[in-house]
C-alpha cells in the first residue's frame, strides 16, 4: 500500500502539474519521516491514506464523469470506515462543487 501512494501522489501530480512536479513530490512523499515509519507498523495509517489519495486522484483526473464520481464516493466512504476523519474531505468537495471556493484567475 506504500508502494501504491507514493505512485498515487505522482499521477495527482502529473494530472494537476507536470511530470518534473510529479517526480519531485512522489519522491518528497516518500522520504517523509511519518511514511517510512509507518511501512513497518501495523496500524490503519497506510491504508487511510492511500484510500484518500484514490479519492483525490478520481476527484482530479475527471471530475465531471459519473464513474469517476461514483469511485470518488466509493473510495471515500472506505476512509470514512477506516478513520472518521476523513468526513472533513466531504466539506471541502461540496464547496468545490459548488464554486464556494474561488480558484484565482491570472
Amino acid at each position: 500500500l506504500s508502494l501504491l501512494s507514493i505512485y498515487l501522489v505522482f499521477l495527482i501530480s502529473r494530472t494537476v502539474f507536470n511530470d518534473k512536479v510529479a517526480l519531485l513530490a512522489s519522491l518528497f512523499y516518500s522520504l517523509i519521516p511519518s511514511t517510512l515509519f509507518y511501512i513497518n507498523q501495523t496500524n490503519s495509517e497506510i491504508l487511510y491514506t492511500a484510500l484518500l489519495l484514490l479519492t483525490l486522484y478520481f476527484y482530479v483526473k475527471i471530475p465531471s464523469r459519473l464513474s469517476n464520481n461514483l469511485l470518488v464516493g466509493l473510495f471515500l466512504g472506505l476512509a470514512l470506515v477506516v478513520r472518521p476523519s476523513a468526513l472533513i474531505i466531504i466539506f471541502f468537495i461540496f464547496l468545490k462543487r459548488f464554486n464556494v471556493l474561488k480558484t484565482k484567475k491570472h
